[in-house]
């Protein structure tokens, strides 16, 4: 892991608890970026590089972020020491603030904790990735604006390997299908709205991953019931709001 990004973040003074904005699409970099300003002990802010500046500045505004990642940032960096540093942070310290959408009023920064995070990764690894074995190939599909990105990057903390799909493919159903297999993905999130459009491209007749987690929305009963029949895939659905951490239920 190159830690260029966690030195530069310390120098401008990084630390505890301290607001970090991530202005980058989906890539190795932007994973980077998350994993360099948890290392220096930070809270990330993730900004989707879509909204209009306005609301990018507000939300840095409003969180009191000193620093801001992005692309030319990372250009720049130089190498850096590979030593572990040492924080200050503990299970009560920031990890990430996510906003909400805003479509009900002024957008709300949620302020989520390590020992939340922790507790989501231990609840998916014993209650839904249970007996699917070890290294498994797992999409990153959600925008890291969106909580549920979350719940795809701690699988990292169990040695499973991240794959980010690329941003077009979260509409084009056969160009993921075509993805999930060409890359063999084990696992898959996704909301009910877009399983359909997978479904109805053929997902349970083509290759499916072995675990597909759908939430953000209502599944609704004959999308439920197609889904019981299918014995290739297990479908777990899964939901809770931004401020419970990601998923507090799922059937």
């Amino acid at each position: 892991f190159p830690y260029t990004t966690l030195f530069r973040s310390r120098r401008r003074g990084a630390g505890a608890e301290t607001a970090v904005g991530i202005l980058i699409e989906p890539s190795l970099e932007m994973l980077i970026a998350v994993l360099g300003i948890l290392k220096a002990g930070g809270a990330y802010i993730p900004l989707d590089p879509r909204n209009p500046r306005q609301r990018i500045d507000q939300v840095l505004q409003d969180a009191g972020a000193s620093i801001l990642l992005t692309p030319e940032v990372l250009t720049k960096a130089h190498a850096e020491s590979t030593d572990n540093p040492e924080t200050e942070i503990s299970a009560l310290s920031l990890a990430y603030i996510i906003y909400t959408s805003g479509s009900t009023g002024q957008p709300k920064g949620v302020m989520i904790q390590h020992r939340s995070v922790v507790n989501l990764a231990a609840g998916l690894h014993e209650q839904v990735y249970a007996g699917l074995g070890p290294a498994l190939k797992v999409g990153l599909s959600a925008p890291l604006a969106f909580d549920a990105s979350v719940k795809q990057i701690v699988q990292l903390l169990h040695g499973h390997t991240l794959h980010i799909l690329p941003e077009e493919l979260r509409l084009d159903a056969k160009g993921a299908l075509n993805y999930i297999s060409q890359h063999d993905l084990d696992v898959l999130d996704c909301t009910p709205s877009q399983l359909k459009l997978l479904l109805a491209a053929g997902l349970t007749q083509s290759s499916a991953p072995k675990l597909m987690l759908v939430g953000g929305e209502a599944i609704d009963e004959p999308t439920w019931a197609r889904l019981t029949d299918n014995r290739r895939t297990r479908f777990f659905n899964v939901y809770g709001p931004t401020e419970c951490t990601v998923d507090a239920t799922w059937a």
